[in-house]
């Protein structure tokens, strides 16, 4: 495990220009780290980025939330949704804007990418909820970004990213299975690297490096699983593009360990339907950014 995280690290150091998250938003994450940090004291940085402020309000007063009245300032948002679910909105408008390059290089939709994130957020949520997941605020976030090793491969190392699509459209292939044959390392270990460098929960890191092999997981296996059923799950119903057309089977452990029956699915993915629609000014913002 040592080699290979050695291995990621001299490969991403190679990487120039590695996205950072924004300083508002570090500025954010520091002073909720604060007891005594108030509302108003979050909401003076959030204005300082008025960009960011009208992406929040567009996000809060959409049908995701679905409160009857407007919601016409960033205080108010943060007194009715809480520290924590504003800084969850932060962070994925902040992600999308990072990572908003829409220019399709080599084969690989970003559009379809970020359909697929975001409906396997939206999945991710809806399982933690069924299951009495105490990590519900965080898990449609986890969902979301599962995948972003992909976008930093795609952008940062785009020659070998050609070679990667190019080798999963010729061999009908899982795209981890292409890149561990091209680079050697794979998108969840990147993506994991990033989350740490982030500072983001480990519940992130850890959905990001096990989804594909959740029983690795040492912690955090229930997000792991949740994120890792939910991922197939969207992939069998054509929710966007993760890059290839393979569909993998759940693992098995991973399903006994979230306690769900096989009729639970008819009723997940009826949901998922109703979510996805509420979750469209995420897809709205990945476009419009």
């Amino acid at each position: 495990m040592g080699d290979d995280k050695n291995r990621v690290q001299e490969i991403v150091k190679g990487i120039t220009n590695l996205p950072t998250l924004p300083p508002v938003m570090m500025q954010v994450l520091s002073l909720m780290q604060d007891p005594k940090t108030t509302a108003d004291d979050i909401g003076k940085v959030i204005i300082s980025d008025q960009v960011l402020a009208a992406n929040i309000l567009k996000v809060v007063n959409s049908a995701y939330y679905g409160f009857p009245r407007k919601i016409n300032t960033i205080i108010q948002s943060i007194l009715i949704l809480g520290f924590d679910t504003i800084k969850n909105i932060i962070l994925t408008t902040s992600i999308l804007d990072i990572f908003s390059d829409k220019e399709e290089k080599g084969g690989f939709d970003r559009d379809r990418f970020w359909e697929h994130a975001i409906a396997c957020g939206v999945a991710t949520k809806i399982i933690a909820e069924r299951i009495g997941c105490v990590m519900q605020e965080e898990s449609f976030l986890s969902g979301l970004v599962h995948d972003i090793g992909k976008v930093v491969l795609d952008r940062f190392l785009h020659d070998d990213f050609k070679k990667i699509v190019k080798k999963v459209n010729d061999e009908n292939i899982l795209i981890i299975d292409a890149e561990r044959s091209v680079l050697g390392i794979t998108h969840t270990e990147i993506g994991s690297w990033l989350a740490e460098e982030w500072n983001m929960p480990h519940s992130f890191s850890h959905a990001i490096a096990y989804h594909h092999d959740p029983l690795l997981a040492k912690e955090d296996t229930i997000i792991v699983s949740i994120v890792h059923v939910s991922d197939i799950l969207c992939r069998a119903i054509g929710a966007g593009s993760g890059g290839d057309k393979k569909i993998p089977r759940i693992n098995r452990e991973a399903w006994m360990k979230l306690k769900l029956s096989m009729s639970a699915i008819e009723s997940i993915l009826k949901r998922f339907d109703e979510e996805m629609e509420k979750a469209s000014v995420f897809i709205e913002l990945s476009r419009s950014m």
